[in-house]
């Protein structure tokens, strides 16, 4: 049986804004940052720490939305990925596990630290 695998990400809050910014100059191979998604999310929840990115199909890998939460002071998950067509069937937790594993290779990969602090990440299984 398949089980969903866990993008978690070790950034301290403080550096959440630098972060982001490193995270979406590495956005490629069809990865975008939906902002307009963030904003309608935090006015349903102002409190809410949700980064939204999307991705469109290639190769094995499904087009989805993917969404960032902060879980803790220190560390970021990719919590959720869904179909961006409500419609359509849920994505499988193969399909899933996919997209994070994309992220994690083609996104998350370039991205480094800076003289602050160090970026981490598991992908756990």
């Amino acid at each position: 049986m398949s089980k969903y695998r866990d993008l978690v990400i070790a950034v301290e809050k403080q550096h959440t804004t630098d972060f982001l910014a490193r995270l979406d100059a590495a956005l490629t191979d069809g990865w975008t940052r939906a902002h307009n998604r963030e904003t309608i999310q935090r006015r349903a929840n102002p409190d809410l720490e949700l980064y939204c990115y999307d991705c469109d199909k290639r190769g094995d890998r499904e087009a989805a939305k993917a969404y960032f939460e902060r879980i803790d002071d220190r560390r970021l998950s990719m919590l959720r990925v869904v179909r961006p067509e409500v419609e359509l069937p849920a994505l499988t937790i193969d399909e899933c596990n996919t997209v994070r594993q994309d992220f994690y290779e083609k996104v998350f990969s370039r991205v480094k630290g800076s003289d602050q602090y160090q970026i981490r990440s598991a992908l756990i299984r």
